[in-house]
């Protein structure tokens, strides 16, 4: 945050969005925020966890089980399956020898499309927007 306040450029930005619609600067940042999450922290741990620890010591199959279990809390049927798929996917990867680097970056785009860019929503249920 220091670092976008020091700079004039980008305030000016932010205050323009501002003063044209306040949903849109907040959405802009919040995006820009969980973004930043994904990409730096989410995948990248998630993939070092399943594929680098789990799998090495579980094996393919148990790993791809677990991961798919993992997203169980989120009730959400669709990303339980497509998580589940995904985990194989990258499992089965990883098990051909592909670089954990390259599941990385694959892991980001994936976390950035189903989040940001083309959500689901749980069992249909959509929640009202303030």
């Amino acid at each position: 945050m220091e670092q976008i306040l020091q700079s004039p450029a980008l305030v000016l930005r932010l205050a323009s969005i501002k003063s044209y619609d306040e949903y849109t600067l907040y959405h802009s940042v919040n995006v820009a925020v969980i973004s930043i999450g994904l990409g730096l922290v989410i995948g990248p741990a998630e993939e070092l966890f399943w594929r680098g620890f789990v799998q090495r010591r579980a094996g393919y199959l148990t790993a791809t089980a677990l991961y798919g279990g993992a997203h169980i809390v989120t009730e959400n049927a669709t990303l339980i399956g497509a998580a589940t798929i995904a985990g194989a996917y990258w499992g089965l990867l990883r098990a051909v020898g592909v670089p954990l680097g390259a599941l990385v970056v694959s892991h980001v785009a994936w976390d950035i499309w189903i989040f940001l860019i083309a959500p689901t929503e749980a069992s249909g249920e959509r929640q009202p927007r303030p």
